[in-house]
């Protein structure tokens, strides 16, 4: 028997669908390493040649004999077939698994979602935006939405009736990714938003600067960000492309941004008390330890680069943590949705909104990326005002 005739088309398109689904399993779990960035670019590109070669191969069989392979015997193409076998599980798994979180998957009902509005940063702003021949040509891509910054409220039902917290606007920044490709105008026109919105906390989740040459932009960029408690932050895995590290949090903390990591601090905000930590791993370390944490304080924020450190901020009893370094997926496929996320968890975290044990996980998509391409993915900036939670009222039947 030939494999041509052990197998039919549809069954070959779903061994091609779990091909794909099993190395964006495996993209997305070595790219939320702390490797070294040359062999993750190294895996990178050995991922992408797998992908891309062996249906490449595949269709040249069918053109040059008119078949998909060439008439084998089954003991002959024991090692073709027993991948075939679980490219063709993979993908009745990975379809499984995406229907689950597509049927299963709710913003939790503590969060009320405002209209978001969004602006394309290339109209509003004078000069051109995107530098460098790259990304000059991106720009063209269909359905480019990098340019286009999405700016959204939502309300947090999370504090007790009469915290003084009630009416806390915390803004959410991530994934900034200064590298010269995007202007400098456009985080200017960012930051220029944000402080419209009033923040009494604003919070920044890491993927700050990229290349050396943007390290003179922090200054620039962040000092001007306005909030009326305190700016806090904490590094992202792009960050350790600046080799000083030391220069990279003097420059932050010269902009007035105060760093969360390894640390607990408690903020007076409106005659109440939160606590903030952070969360740099498994890039930077440590973490602040949860026997640092106090209870006595009205609210606890975590911060970390990462969702995979959720556990840490379940741990650290969080009643609001921020994330970010997904990017929303980036590039989301029409009905599919992301497929790439530098998660352990794979695209689980990429929606904004998400339950834990302790509270509530927001995560970020971020206002730029390695390179400026996103698709069905805008930019994001969130603005979060705090609730009391909702009077449930109890009737009881006689």
């Amino acid at each position: 028997m030939s494999i041509p005739d052990a197998v039919s088309s549809a069954q070959w398109i779903a061994a091609g669908v779990g091909h794909l689904a099993l190395w964006c399993w495996i993209f997305n779990r070595t790219h939320a390493t702390s490797f070294p960035r040359f062999w993750r670019k190294l895996i990178e590109k050995l991922i992408i040649l797998v992908v891309v070669a062996l249906p490449a191969f595949a269709l040249w069989m069918i053109l040059r004999r008119g078949t998909v392979l060439w008439e084998l015997h089954w003991q002959q193409a024991a090692i073709g077939m027993t991948y075939w076998l679980v490219c063709a599980v993979a993908s009745v798994y990975f379809t499984a698994m995406w229907l689950w979180r597509r049927l299963s998957y709710r913003v939790p009902p503590q969060v009320v979602r405002m209209p978001p509005q969004w602006y394309d940063v290339s109209r509003e702003v004078a000069g051109p935006l995107n530098h460098g021949w790259f990304a000059r040509l991106l720009r063209w891509v269909p359905g480019n939405q990098s340019n286009q910054v999405s700016l959204e409220e939502a309300r947090l039902h999370i504090l007790p009736e009469g915290s003084p917290l009630v009416g806390l606007r915390i803004c959410h920044l991530s994934d900034f990714h200064l590298t010269g490709a995007l202007d400098r105008s456009y985080f200017k026109f960012v930051v220029d938003r944000v402080n419209r919105w009033a923040p009494d906390l604003i919070v920044l989740t890491g993927d700050f600067v990229d290349e050396p040459r943007c390290l003179d932009w922090i200054d620039p960029v962040f000092e001007p960000l306005r909030a009326g408690s305190g700016k806090f932050y904490v590094l992202g895995n792009h960050d350790r492309r600046i080799a000083n590290e030391s220069e990279l949090r003097t420059r932050l903390m010269r902009a007035g941004l105060s760093m969360a990591a390894g640390r607990w601090q408690e903020v007076p905000v409106r005659g109440g008390r939160i606590g903030i930590a952070g969360n740099e791993l498994p890039w930077y370390s440590p973490a602040t330890p949860i026997e640092f944490v106090s209870r006595e304080v009205d609210l606890t924020i975590a911060l970390a680069h990462s969702p995979d450190q959720v556990a840490w901020m379940e741990g650290l009893s969080a009643d609001l943590a921020f994330a970010g370094h997904l990017h929303g997926g980036q590039i989301c496929l029409p009905l599919v949705g992301a497929i790439i996320a530098p998660s352990r968890y794979g695209v689980r975290y990429v929606p904004e909104f998400h339950a834990t044990r302790s509270g509530l996980m927001i995560v970020s998509r971020g206002l730029s990326g390695d390179e400026p391409i996103r698709i069905r993915c805008r930019p994001h900036v969130g603005c979060y005002i705090l609730a009391p939670l909702p009077v449930v009222s109890s009737v009881s039947q006689a």
